[in-house]
């Protein structure tokens, strides 16, 4: 029998499925959770619903910013866009669901290859900030043990990926000057083709000036994220340093990276609990803690992925009822 597409997405929803089972088995009821819901709780759901909203609005205009070079469009519609594709992106095997937007391009007449480099330049922005936010977290830390060689690394491996980021766009000329992809691949004319298109759209957006507005709507981002996390941690576990939330922030968003499970169910409880244990909070109030922001997170992915799904809809059927 023939392997295609098909049947390895259905090994990959077995497989998620099975550890999604394992990571919830010994979890306490639903009664003990219901019993611990309070205005607080309510509250700090709402804040991340809202405060994930707005990141997610500020990421499709880094979006909109990149693929300015490429295509024309209107801006509702790649608003919908980006949130279907989060929304897939969330519960499909390996972030998947993020190739809604290569693939929304090509059908806008603009290349799926060059669209996949802006997303290559989203993620090292990401990986930035990222990077600094962790080394603040870790700074915070010093009493907890911390290998010492972590804390004098981290400062200057923010440095080398900001250069980096800088230099991405001129990297990529200079490689497609070097004929480099011709030479790597050989003989293999649509594989030269696509690493081609790739190289190209890394320099999309690449005067120096364009690469830090892109840095600080990325920073943008991060800041309402963190903003987020720390007031609804303020009403989840009112003790707590607001420097948790960025450690919070940090290992939910490196946890997953891979997916485990659909909606990241069970990673991201156990990355937040990492990320409160320096803290001495009690595991199951962690654990509360870490089931209430995600919560709010996947209400937050859900509400925007069914609103751009809905749009995206109306507008195809708009579409067709104007060409009939």
């Amino acid at each position: 029998m023939k392997i295609n597409r098909t049947h390895i997405s259905l090994i990959l929803w077995v497989i998620a499925i099975w550890i999604l089972s394992q990571a919830i088995h010994n979890w306490p009821p639903l009664d003990s959770w219901l019993a611990h819901i309070s205005w607080q709780t309510l509250l700090a759901i709402g804040t991340l619903v809202v405060g994930l909203s707005l990141a997610t609005l500020i990421r499709t205009y880094r979006w909109g910013l990149l693929l300015q070079s490429q295509i024309r469009f209107n801006w509702k519609t790649i608003t919908a866009v980006y949130g279907w594709s989060f929304l897939l992106a969330t519960f499909t095997p390996f972030r998947s669901g993020e190739l809604v937007r290569p693939l929304w391009v090509r059908k806008q007449g603009g290349c799926s290859f060059h669209s996949f480099a802006l997303m290559v330049t989203e993620r090292i922005a990401d990986i930035l900030i990222l990077t600094a936010l962790l080394l603040i977290w870790i700074y915070t830390l010093t009493d907890q043990n911390i290998p010492s060689f972590i804390t004098p690394m981290l400062p200057w491996v923010c440095i080398l990926l900001f250069v980096f980021f800088l230099m991405t766009p001129w990297l990529s000329k200079q490689l497609q000057n070097q004929q480099i992809c011709p030479k790597a691949l050989g003989n293999r004319p649509r594989a030269v083709q696509w690493c081609s298109q790739l190289l190209e759209g890394l320099q999309a957006f690449g005067s120096a000036p364009e690469r830090i507005k892109i840095f600080f709507v990325t920073l943008t981002v991060w800041g309402v994220l963190i903003t987020a996390y720390i007031v609804a941690l303020m009403f989840l576990l009112p003790d707590i340093p607001i420097t948790a939330a960025i450690g919070v922030v940090c290992l939910i968003n490196l946890s997953t990276l891979i997916f485990m499970a659909p909606g990241h169910i069970g990673i991201f409880e156990l990355a937040v609990i990492m990320a409160l244990s320096p803290y001495n909070i009690e595991e199951e109030a962690s654990l509360q803690a870490a089931v209430w922001l995600h919560l709010g997170v996947l209400i937050a992915i859900i509400l925007i992925g069914g609103i751009s799904w809905v749009y995206l809809r109306w507008i195809n059927s708009s579409s067709v009822k104007e060409a009939a």
